[in-house]
């Protein structure tokens, strides 16, 4: 059978105004009735209702159909909800409190979530590593869309500094050079702890992070010295120091062709010998 064709589709102006005002109000109190509050406005549910919502929820997964559809719906209401406004209006709520703005950080940045919060999103992630698949799972970005997420990626800094940065920039400063911090360079691409103009660039490397070959003593944690990492040590996954090596060398070799001066620092060297670590940093500068 096909689809049935209503006979008004299409047509405006058949209806009177008192029809209509008949249905307006017969859909009165409806759950989709315009102008209608909801019966839980102003309220909260109970524990053990939510609890109920809870477990009923749990394992579900919405299907990408449905998040297309959701998301189309969304982009309507939202339409509406600003037309539907006066200019006055659109300001009051563009300049509320409660309103983000590009820029604007949220109430709770650096600040810890309690105990039992960081619980329940524990418990919450874990669910849903277990019961939902990764949509990136078995698959690989293209070339392009790699080569974006690395240059994106050159572009952030990090929140906190390494030991071995601190230590850096404090012998830095007190020699009175001038300098730049965690620049992106794209070719190779790479992120130097410290840049001095016109063309040094200088890396602090963690003597486990970066798999130290050398015995080494980081006094300010231990008065132990630690042997050399082995070539075959793994770092992680399947990365071995041998791996790390190689890296380091390919990043420091392409900075060279790009006519950079390239000092690498161990954590190990600047604890414990910091005179050899400044003659080094001021021959370069010369």
């Amino acid at each position: 059978m096909k689809k049935r064709i209503p006979w008004n589709k299409g047509k405006t102006g058949i209806y009177s105004e008192e029809t209509k005002r008949k249905w307006s109000l017969a859909r009165k109190g409806k759950k989709y009735a315009p102008g209608r509050v909801s019966g839980m406005k102003g309220k909260k549910h109970k524990e053990a209702s939510k609890k109920k919502t809870s477990l009923a929820l749990k394992g579900h997964i919405t299907t990408k159909k449905t998040r297309k559809r959701i998301g189309a719906k969304t982009k309507i209401t939202g339409k509406r909800f600003w037309e539907s406004m006066t200019e006055s209006q659109k300001r009051k709520t563009s300049q509320s409190k409660t309103w983000f703005k590009k820029g604007q950080a949220p109430h709770n940045k650096g600040k810890k979530p309690i105990s039992k919060t960081r619980k329940r999103m524990s418990a919450s992630a874990t669910l849903r590593f277990q019961t939902q698949k990764h949509p990136m799972e078995g698959k690989h970005h293209d070339k392009a869309t790699r080569k974006l997420i690395r240059e994106k990626r050159l572009e952030q800094k990090p929140m906190k500094n390494t030991v071995p940065e601190k230590l850096m920039r404090k012998m830095l400063k007190d020699l009175g050079i001038r300098f730049e911090e965690q620049i992106g360079i794209k070719e190779p691409a790479c992120q130097p702890d410290f840049f001095i103009q016109p063309n040094i660039l200088i890396f602090t490397d963690g003597d486990r992070p970066h798999t130290n070959p050398n015995p080494h003593l980081i006094p300010s944690r231990s008065k132990k010295i630690y042997p050399g990492y082995k070539d075959d040590y793994k770092l992680f996954r399947n990365i071995t120091a041998k791996d790390m090596w190689a890296r380091d060398r390919r990043i420091t070799r392409g900075l060279k062709k790009e006519g950079y001066k390239v000092l690498r620092f161990w954590h190990s060297e600047l604890e414990t010998e910091k005179e050899k670590c400044l003659q080094k940093i001021l021959k370069a500068i010369k």
